[in-house]
C-alpha cells in the first residue's frame, strides 16, 4: 500500500511541474467562449446600430453585478454560467427607463483548449426568450458559442 501512496505522490508532483510550466504559453484571445452580442436596428432596412444610455445587470449573478452601465454600445460582451443551463439579463435604456429580460437557455460541453489553456466550455443554444419592451429578438446564428472571436448574439431592437 505504501508503494501505491509514493507513485500516486510521483504522479501528482510531475502533473502539478507540467501544469505550472505549462502555463506560460499563450492562449486564445476569447478563451473562455465569452458571447459576443450585437446591437441591429429592426426597421424597413436592418442595419448595425447602437443602444445609447444602456445598463445591463444579470439575474441571479452575485448582487445581481452590472454588466454595462450608461454610454452608447454596438456590442457587448456577455458571460454565461457555467454552473447552470440557464442565464437571465436585463437590459435597461434611460432615461425611459424600459426594461427588457433576455433569458437564455443552452446546454455546456466543456472543450479541451490545450495543454496550456486547459478546458473552455462550448454552449449549445436551446432557446433564447425576451419580454419584448425594448428587444425584438435575440437569435444566435451558429447555434453554438464557441471561443471564436466572432458576434455569436444578434440583438434586435425595436424601431421607435
Amino acid at each position: 500500500m505504501r508503494g501505491l501512496h509514493s507513485i500516486l505522490a510521483a504522479a501528482a508532483a510531475i502533473a502539478a511541474t507540467a501544469v505550472l510550466a505549462g502555463c506560460g504559453g499563450e492562449c486564445y484571445e476569447n478563451q473562455n467562449a465569452l458571447p459576443q452580442a450585437t446591437f441591429v436596428i429592426n426597421d424597413s432596412a436592418p442595419h448595425t446600430g447602437s443602444m445609447d444610455s444602456l445598463t445591463v445587470y444579470g439575474i441571479g449573478a452575485p448582487n445581481d453585478s452590472v454588466l454595462w452601465d450608461g454610454g452608447s454600445s454596438e456590442q457587448l460582451f456577455i458571460p454565461f454560467r457555467v454552473d447552470s443551463d440557464t442565464t437571465a439579463y436585463v437590459f435597461e435604456s434611460s432615461p425611459s427607463h424600459i426594461r427588457d429580460t433576455v433569458t437564455f437557455i443552452y446546454d455546456r460541453a466543456p472543450v479541451f483548449v490545450s495543454a496550456d489553456c486547459g478546458v473552455s466550455f462550448k454552449f449549445v443554444m436551446k432557446s433564447i426568450s425576451n419580454t419584448g419592451q425594448l428587444i425584438d429578438s435575440v437569435t444566435c446564428p451558429n447555434g453554438e458559442i464557441t471561443n471564436q472571436n466572432i458576434a455569436n448574439l444578434v440583438i434586435y431592437l425595436r424601431h421607435e
